[in-house]
């Protein structure tokens, strides 16, 4: 039976903790959440990129008729997540990853060094690489120095806000990246922090691409040619992101993925990119804990499910060992070079 690595590019593990008022501790099963360290085991997880996301739900009515204004959002909630405070929250997101390490680091390892990705295919913790999800706490790009700093591997360049960087992929106008952006793409490339395009426009993706010196990701979306939707890539995204040789995580969002939001409609958009353009391009992002889950698919161990069907579809079990973690683990390592040590 193939059972490959897992390492999945999304996951918003704070967030939901902090959404929370109990929380089963992380070492004990619990079926009403999609994960924890018993399934992550059952599941052969072995990297999760561990958002940080910095915005606040809030109160805030007016908030929410600006949204429908400026993006292609219907709010007519009146709490909707709102700028607040983001550097404050970014802290507050990060010391709750720190606090889960520090409570079981005899099974999970802060993935920050060269050394730590070399380690993590030869013992048994799980290793979690920090994100941040936007980049609304980067008041100006000398916060880069901060954050890597404080064990950030990746960033998004947008949530689905536009930032004084880039514009993002529910923007009424695509202006895509802003001189500033510019540089902060080039700085992420220094530090060697994972440029992220999940939520990012068009724009802000082809233009982010062309100036990277290393591959990018797409951390947690789909394809366009099985479900149009804004967070949905197109073919002029993948061949841009093709020839960068960066990777696109397949998503559990449901409204990208159509029909339902199965595994089997997963399925279907990971096999229509891999005729397309191969299986380097393969990855896994799947947006658990920041997601209402599909039916069948609660728990990340549903995506054992999702091997068979890879294989009826024709990949090879070598393609989908570089979709679950192999083409990831290579992105990571390109980037890790210029991280600071061994």
């Amino acid at each position: 039976m193939l059972r490959p690595y897992i390492f999945d590019l999304h996951q918003d593990i704070p967030y939901y903790i902090h959404l929370k008022e109990t929380w089963t501790p992380f070492n004990m099963a619990d079926d009403n959440r999609p994960g924890d360290l018993p399934e992550y085991r059952k599941a052969n997880v072995k990297l999760i990129f561990t958002a940080v996301f910095p915005l606040a739900n809030l109160y805030t009515p007016r908030r929410g008729e600006e949204i429908s204004r400026l993006y292609k959002m219907r709010k007519t909630r009146l709490v909707v997540p709102t700028v607040s405070a983001p550097f404050t929250r970014a802290i507050e997101l990060i010391n709750t990853i720190y606090l889960i390490h520090e409570k079981y680091q005899d099974q999970v390892k802060l993935i920050m060094s060269r050394e730590d990705l070399e380690g993590l295919l030869t013992n048994d913790r799980l290793g979690f690489l920090i994100s941040l999800e936007g980049t609304e706490a980067l008041y100006d790009t000398t916060y880069l120095e901060i954050f890597y700093r404080l064990g950030i591997r990746a960033i998004g360049l947008t949530w689905n806000y536009d930032t004084r960087y880039a514009a993002s992929c529910m923007s009424k106008r695509d202006y895509g990246l802003t001189g500033v952006g510019e540089e902060l793409v080039m700085d992420m490339n220094r530090y060697g922090i994972i440029i992220d395009l999940a939520h990012s426009s068009k724009g802000t993706m082809l233009e982010a691409i062309e100036i990277s010196k290393k591959p990018v990701i797409i951390s947690h979306s789909n394809y366009t040619r099985v479900v149009r939707h804004p967070r949905n890539v197109d073919d002029d995204i993948l061949e841009a992101l093709s020839a960068n040789r960066g990777v696109v995580g397949f998503t559990l969002i449901k409204s990208t993925l159509g029909r339902g939001g199965t595994i089997e409609a997963l399925a279907r958009h990971i096999t229509a990119v891999y005729e397309n353009y191969g299986p380097d391009i393969l990855a896994i992002g799947t947006d658990y804990f920041g997601i209402k889950t599909p039916r069948d698919a609660k728990r990340i161990s549903a995506l054992n499910r999702l091997w068979p069907i890879l294989l009826d579809n024709g990949l090879r079990e070598t393609d989908i060992e570089k979709l679950a973690w192999r083409n990831a683990y290579r992105v990571i390592k390109e980037n890790s070079k210029a991280w600071k040590g061994k």
